[in-house]
């Protein structure tokens, strides 16, 4: 409760700041972007100079290793949303295909509402 009540003054607390931001797009695809600048006169003279000078210089790369956690296992009732939106499937249809896999023992059994797999299966 104390964890929820300070979040909730916090929010009240929340005053929205407004800022600019210089974005370029080379003529190779890449894009480029300034970080959030807070005056408006500062990101227009960054951009005027940007026109202007016409030519750019990396000064540093950074790169992050990161990782990404997978989607979670479908539910029947999403997988048969997301076949309908992107495939065209009903959900009987969609039912009967994923049936037919369960019987080739190519997925775990279908009729689930659990997005997730047990020890036993």
């Amino acid at each position: 409760l104390a964890m929820t009540v300070v979040r909730e003054a916090a929010i009240a607390a929340f005053v929205p700041e407004k800022f600019y931001t210089v974005d370029l797009e080379l003529t190779s695809g890449c894009t480029a972007s300034s970080r959030r600048i807070p005056e408006k006169t500062v990101a227009e003279n960054l951009l005027e100079a940007c026109r202007k000078e016409m030519v750019a210089t990396i000064q540093r790369i950074t790169r992050k290793e990161k990782s990404e956690n997978p989607p979670p296992l479908y539910d029947l009732t999403t997988l048969q949303r997301d076949a309908n939106r992107l495939l065209g499937y009903s959900a009987q249809q969609t039912l009967d295909y994923v049936q037919s896999l369960y019987e080739k023992k190519l997925t775990t059994y279908p009729r689930t509402d659990s997005c997730y797999i047990t020890d036993d299966d």
